[in-house]
Formats: C-alpha cells, sequence, structure tokens
C-alpha cells in the first residue's frame, strides 16, 4: 500500500496539467495501476481486520469470511482474469447474475459467442452502475469511470480473439509453439 500511495504521490506532484488525460500515456498508465492496486490492497486490509475483529470476538465463524479478492499474482497478468478471478469476488454474483438473466430472456444458446458477450457487456454495465454514485460527486460526473469500465469488455475481447489467433497457430498455454501435421 505504502508503494501504490508513493506512486500516485508521485505522479501528482510532478503533474503538468490539471487534466491527467493531458499526461503521457506511460504516467497515465502507472498511475492508474498504482490507484487500482492501492484499491485492491485497501480493501484487503480493511475486510481482513473486519475479519479478524468479528472472529477474536466470535461474532462469527470464520467460514462467513471467504476471500475478498483472489490471489494476486496468479491473476493480474490478464484482464479477463484480474476482473474475473482477482477483484472483489463479492461484486461478481451481482455482475453474472444480471448478465446471465439478460441472455436466458433473449434466448441465447449457452456457451454460443451471443451468449459469453452478452453476459460479459452486463457484467461491465452492472459494475459500472455499483460504481456511479461515488463518482458523481467528480468533475466529469463520473463519465470517465463510467467509460473505463466499459473499456474493459472490448480489452477481454481483444484478449480473447488474441488468444483465439495463437491456438490457431498453434501456440499453447506453455507458449511453445506446434506444428501442424
Amino acid at each position: 500500500m505504502d508503494i501504490t500511495c508513493l506512486v500516485c504521490r508521485l505522479f501528482a506532484h510532478c503533474r503538468r496539467s490539471p487534466n491527467f488525460f493531458d499526461e503521457p500515456v506511460l504516467v497515465q498508465v502507472l498511475s492508474g495501476w498504482a490507484t487500482a492496486a492501492g484499491g485492491y490492497f485497501s480493501l484487503s486490509l480493511i475486510y481482513h481486520v473486519a475479519a479478524f475483529l468479528s472472529t477474536l470476538l466470535s461474532l462469527t465463524p470464520p467460514s462467513y469470511w471467504p476471500p475478498i479478492n483472489g490471489p494476486f499474482r496468479q491473476n493480474f497478468f490478464s484482464v479477463r482474469k484480474t476482473w474475473g478471478k482477482l477483484w472483489h469476488q463479492f461484486v461478481r454474483r451481482y455482475c453474472t447474475s444480471a448478465g446471465l438473466a439478460v441472455t436466458r430472456a433473449f434466448g441465447f444458446q449457452k456457451g454460443s459467442f451471443a451468449s459469453r458477450y452478452t453476459q460479459l457487456w452486463v457484467g461491465f454495465m452492472v459494475g459500472a452502475f455499483i460504481h456511479f454514485p461515488p463518482a458523481v460527486r467528480w468533475v466529469d460526473g463520473g463519465f470517465w469511470q463510467a467509460t473505463a469500465f466499459l473499456c474493459q469488455p472490448m480489452a477481454i475481447m481483444v484478449e480473447d480473439f488474441v488468444i483465439w489467433g495463437g491456438r490457431r497457430i498453434g501456440l499453447r498455454d506453455n507458449s511453445e509453439l506446434r506444428v501442424r501435421h
């Protein structure tokens, strides 16, 4: 948490413009990742302190406190894994339930392209809606936060396409290239 706070403060003090998007892309990316990592560790700390105190005082059993986030190092390398297996999992149920409801309402076949990506897009729209109220107080009224949320499913679709293309030419998960006969 200290490192992410330091990075955020460093970038805040060396900004040349009050507009974040006027900064170099590298500064934007590093600031964004530092902010996200800081949020991850802050939420984890608060959650673990609450779990510790609740179980210490015998208010709840430990089983009431499943992990709030997935493992950081195993899941931070992919946009899909970051959102699907890493970031606060307690919100995931709401997002996936809404996506499943929409795909069922439209009668999309389970596992189809339409089903898979409708669930993805609806899930991120729900996530944007959940996160929107606190962002309303910002100068942009939360526009850029909503935009960031809605860029994530597009990034996942691009990532899926790259993985699909890699498999088509013979790449496997262990990064070995196999020659097709």
